[in-house]
């Protein structure tokens, strides 16, 4: 099997976006594809990231994914800041503020998967995702959070909330 060039399944990826979800499409146009460097990679917790200006991946880990995650990955990042979430975080704890921006996020994204996915944008495993926050803002997941801390876990693999696994 000949190794696809990462450029090119970037590329694909923003493809993808534009031929099945093109608000999303039209939010990721305005963040310019930027190669993480060895700082920012040890300092990274996955294979994407943005400042809102830059969308940061890590190509390391983008080598080893099929560009149906990768397209995930791309419209996740891009609703960070189309959701205003860099904006709206206050005085809020970053880590936890974070994880709610996640929760909510991916469940928009996931909701616009089931309604409308054909298999060429795929959920990755271990996203933070809970049922539980389908509609909620990231505030009021945060504020959940928040209340909830010393009754709830997050499992670190698979981002599901239960109460047997890691407590943060």
């Amino acid at each position: 099997m000949i190794k696809e060039d990462i450029g090119l399944k970037l590329s694909r990826a923003r493809i993808r976006i534009l031929k099945n979800y093109p608000f999303f499409s039209i939010l990721l146009s305005y963040l310019k594809d930027k190669e993480m460097d060895e700082r920012d990679i040890e300092n990274s917790l996955g294979a994407f990231g943005t400042d809102g200006e830059y969308m940061y991946y890590n190509p390391k880990e983008v080598e080893k994914m099929d560009v149906a995650y990768i397209a995930y990955g791309y419209i996740h990042e891009c609703l960070h800041p189309g959701l205003g979430h860099f904006w709206r975080r206050g005085n809020r704890d970053l880590i936890i503020w974070n994880m709610a921006t996640d929760y909510a996020i991916n469940a928009i994204i996931n909701k616009s998967l089931a309604s409308k996915n054909n298999g060429d944008i795929l959920s990755p495993s271990g996203i933070l995702y809970s049922a539980e926050f389908n509609g909620m803002s990231a505030e009021q997941v945060y504020d959940y959070l928040i209340k909830n801390s010393k009754k709830i876990c997050v499992n670190i693999e698979s981002g599901n909330i239960d109460s047997n696994d890691h407590q943060w």
